[in-house]
């Protein structure tokens, strides 16, 4: 079976956009978006408080260990064998568990 999310064409950036709007109803205090050397968004930090003290809290995003399974995996078409769809992936992948 292919990796969650495998052919999702959704944009990293919407994706992050959904990640915080979650976060914040759950009531975090702050949110911080983090890029790499290539622009593409690396982790999402925040704060929310918990048990009557503020937590921090990092989610960062496996990019490299996504592109292998899409890459090894001969179920998934060529097209998204790529380090863009690595990334669209693995956030939505994120998504899904701060949703839950």
């Amino acid at each position: 079976m292919p990796i969650l999310n495998y052919t999702t064409s959704i944009a990293v950036e919407k994706t992050v956009g959904q990640i915080q709007a979650t976060l914040a109803k759950a009531g975090a205090q702050s949110v911080l978006v983090e890029y790499d050397d290539e622009r593409i968004v690396s982790s999402v930090s925040f704060r929310i408080h918990y048990n009557g003290a503020m937590v921090s809290f990092r989610l960062s995003a496996q990019l490299d260990p996504v592109y292998v399974i899409l890459q090894n995996d001969d179920r998934v078409p060529r097209k998204l064998r790529c380090r863009e769809q690595a990334a669209r992936v693995a956030w939505r992948i994120i998504k899904d568990w701060v949703e839950a």
